[in-house]
């Protein structure tokens, strides 16, 4: 398993942890295509239903962020019933990330939940994870008795 593979499965089983039957919608540019299908590939190997966009297939993208593209329909139709998005972009554009960024607070006022900027995420505790928490190293040799 490559690095890439390795970086894909940490986001979709770990990370997100993407389940059977789920909707997963991903975003991206030609540059970064490559890793796109590796999350593609990683999500519908544990089940899930994949919608892969180019942005380059919607029309040219400006390089000096004037006159950007409308958010395209089809990717606003796939992400009102998707339960997870993974966007990948090169950035060489300006202002793309200001657009994706205004999307992201339309549909989250649109479902009313706005308050969610405003939530600060405190310290996750890990001891409840997988892993068991932080690492601990025993030494034998510096062991009380």
């Amino acid at each position: 398993m490559n690095v890439i593979q390795f970086g894909a499965r940490q986001a979709v089983c770990n990370c997100v942890k993407v389940k059977a039957g789920e909707r997963v919608v991903i975003t991206t540019d030609h540059q970064t295509e490559r890793l796109a299908d590796a999350i593609k590939a990683e999500a519908e190997q544990v089940g899930a239903t994949v919608q892969k966009f180019i942005m380059e297939d919607f029309g040219p993208r400006p390089e000096d962020g004037k006159n950007p593209l409308p958010f395209p329909k089809q990717i606003d139709d796939a992400l009102k019933t998707a339960q997870w998005h993974y966007r990948m972009a090169s950035e060489q554009y300006p202002g793309a990330s200001a657009k994706w960024a205004q999307y992201a607070t339309d549909r989250l006022k649109a479902l009313g939940r706005l308050d969610v900027l405003n939530e600060i995420a405190g310290p996750r505790d890990w001891s409840k994870t997988h892993s068991g928490g932080p690492r601990k190293l025993s030494r034998e040799d510096v062991a009380l008795e």
